[in-house]
């Protein structure tokens, strides 16, 4: 076995008991920064060489390994999918809901402004000058003492809202 100069340097330092300067080549890490022990020595850190002591990893292996980090990411992803499509779906049905009242409530106070002038509520939407609502709202039933409106969105989303003149704010409940 060749035997290279250390120079003094004692990241080349034999391990005690050895006369291999490279004899802890992997088993010393390296301290105070610098090179690796062995860098520039010929034979050491070769690519592809295999640690002293073990053996090296075979290809159908490192497939294994790539195809357990991969399933990992898809589980990581379908838990992430699986927690905020719901959440997102629930905010989408608050919004439209808070949507279909607002309207609700708009065209309230168009009933109450035709009472107003008239003395009687209408059937007729279009007879209250508000402009179209972006929910779907309809004038349930209206006679000369109350009205009922109903609501829903238009996509779907949320639920059925309705606004009478007795009840004074939206419900999930039908007018009586």
């Amino acid at each position: 076995m060749a035997s290279f100069p250390t120079g003094g340097d004692p990241r080349f330092s034999a391990r005690p008991g050895s006369s291999d300067p490279n004899a802890d080549f992997y088993a010393t890490p390296v301290r105070g920064g610098g090179a690796s022990p062995g860098a520039g020595l010929p034979g050491a850190a070769l690519p592809g060489a295999a640690l002293p002591g073990r053996t090296p990893v075979p290809a159908w292996g490192k497939v294994l390994i790539g195809l357990g980090a991969a399933t990992c990411a898809l589980c990581a992803v379908a838990f992430v999918g699986a927690v905020g499509v719901p959440a997102l779906r629930a905010q989408r049905a608050a919004a439209a809901d808070a949507d279909v009242q607002a309207d609700l409530r708009t065209v309230a106070h168009a009933q109450e402004a035709y009472w107003s002038s008239h003395g009687t509520y209408t059937p007729d939407p279009g007879a209250l000058g508000v402009a179209t609502p972006d929910s779907d709202v309809a004038v349930l039933f209206a006679d000369p003492a109350r009205y009922c409106l109903g609501g829903r969105d238009p996509q779907g989303r949320g639920a059925v809202w309705y606004l009478s003149s007795t009840g004074g704010k939206p419900s999930t409940t039908p007018c009586a």
